[in-house]
Parts: structure tokens; C-alpha cells; sequence
């Protein structure tokens, strides 16, 4: 998505590293998404948009969200009509409304962040931001 996507959206990951500037660095280099990464040592973001699982995305169109979920029904999701981030991505894009998709696609099934459980590791989460 970041490379389809990238003239029109401002892709962010949001990490939660507890301020740990090399676990931020280690995960740069290791991914090298190409995208700004933010550290958000105490979950002030993810409570925020109300995230407090991964995989999750949050889209937000002007002062708004417009979507909230996984990126697709599973880990390994093949099914493009599952993949609910890109569809949901490609809806604000072309101005539509957000797609109404079944409850899998906010049923979090990944790890709690650590400012939900009081861990203390490295755990991301990413925003897409469309407009002003």
C-alpha cells in the first residue's frame, strides 16, 4: 500500500518502545517501511484512536476516522475481498463512504499493546493520514 499509495497518503507506524532508541532503530533498519516511525513510549496515541491490539490500521481523513481494524481477516490473508484496510483505504481515496465490512475486520487477533497490559516490548501499530 505504501507504494500505491504514497503520493496521496501520509503513511506513520506508531511504536511502542518505551523510549528505547535502539529497539526503534533495530526496527527501522530491519523493516525499512520508508515511512515516518513515532514512538509512542506510553500509549497516549493508541488511546487516542483506540487501538489497543496489533495488527491494526486507522485511517483518518481530515480531523475524522475513517476506518479502524485489521488489515485483513488473518495473519496470512490471501483473500482479496478480506483485505479490509486497502479496501477501506481505496474507499477515501476515491471520496466513498467507509465500507461496512463483517465483525472480523475489528475483532483484534494479534498481541495487546504493552500500555494495555503493562509490558514493556516493542510493538507497532500504524495510521494513514489523507488530507488536512
Amino acid at each position: 500500500m505504501v507504494r500505491r499509495y504514497s503520493g496521496d497518503i501520509e503513511f506513520i507506524a506508531v511504536l511502542q518502545a518505551d523510549g528505547d532508541q535502539e529497539k526503534i532503530k533495530t526496527f527501522k533498519d530491519k523493516y525499512d517501511l520508508g515511512i515516518r516511525v513515532i514512538d509512542d513510549p506510553d500509549g497516549k496515541i493508541a488511546d487516542l484512536l483506540g487501538v489497543y491490539s496489533t495488527p491494526q490500521a486507522v485511517l483518518i481523513k481530515g480531523d475524522r476516522v475513517f476506518y479502524k481494524g485489521n488489515y485483513n481477516r488473518a495473519r496470512f490473508c490471501i483473500s482479496r475481498n478480506t483485505k479490509f484496510a486497502e479496501i477501506a483505504l481505496t474507499a477515501l481515496i476515491n471520496d466513498e463512504p467507509p465500507p461496512e465490512f463483517p465483525s472480523v475486520a475489528f475483532t483484534a487477533y494479534g498481541c495487546e499493546l504493552p500500555s494495555n497490559t503493562e509490558q514493556s516490548d516493542l510493538t507497532l501499530f500504524s495510521f494513514f493520514n489523507y488530507g488536512n
